[in-house]
């Protein structure tokens, strides 16, 4: 998927326009999803979060997920200089310079959600801040709903063969494990079908 090369940002319609390599250019609201680290019953098991920035074209309402990235931790964990395991304190600082994206959406329990919102809030290496914003109200059921209705409508696009990708294709074959990427995508839509783009009349 073709990713954009540059990039303004609309302050008076908090939007942000992304220019890619084909002169092709478009407005876009620029939105994420974080799902907070969660237990997978995997082979091993493991305990990991997910993050999703999404860009939906204001013209056709398509939302295209151009980062996404697995985590552990907020800040990196290094030893003798070595990096153990890398935190989302980076990605953070990269969908702003990149996409000028700085609000993510999550939904899980409080003290889960507490730790690592005051771990985002604390870290020195996040700037600008990302504002951090809960979406209520959805269960499973409606959670899913908007995902499919995305997918069915062909209004999402993300890369070939990415953990969203392949966790998609488990999920039409039967998979109901519950995994980070999908619930952080999850989140994101929700968050964009709770607070939708809505152009501002300038005076």
């Amino acid at each position: 998927m073709q990713k954009p090369y540059n990039r303004h940002f609309n302050a008076e319609q908090g939007t942000s326009l992304l220019y890619f390599q084909d002169a092709e250019h478009g407005e876009y609201y620029v939105r994420g999803g974080i799902c907070f680290p969660m237990f997978v019953d995997g082979t091993p098991p493991d305990v990991f979060g997910y993050a999703v920035l999404g860009c939906q074209d204001i013209k056709n309402g398509a939302v295209s997920i151009f980062e996404h990235q697995p985590y552990h931790v907020i800040d990196n964990i290094v030893e003798n200089g070595e990096i153990l395991h890398q935190g989302l304190a980076s990605w953070f600082n990269l969908c702003w310079s990149r996409y000028y994206g700085r609000k993510f959406f999550y939904s899980q329990d409080y003290e889960t959600s507490r730790k690592y919102r005051l771990d985002i809030h604390r870290s020195d290496m996040i700037q600008p801040k990302p504002e951090i914003i809960e979406i209520e109200s959805y269960d499973e059921a409606d959670r899913q709903h908007i995902v499919w209705s995305y997918v069915k409508m062909n209004r999402l696009r993300f890369e070939a063969n990415s953990t969203i990708h392949i966790q998609l294709e488990n999920m039409k074959r039967g998979d109901k494990t519950p995994h980070p990427a999908i619930y952080a995508l999850q989140v994101l839509l929700c968050g964009i079908d709770r607070f939708p783009y809505r152009k501002k009349e300038i005076a």
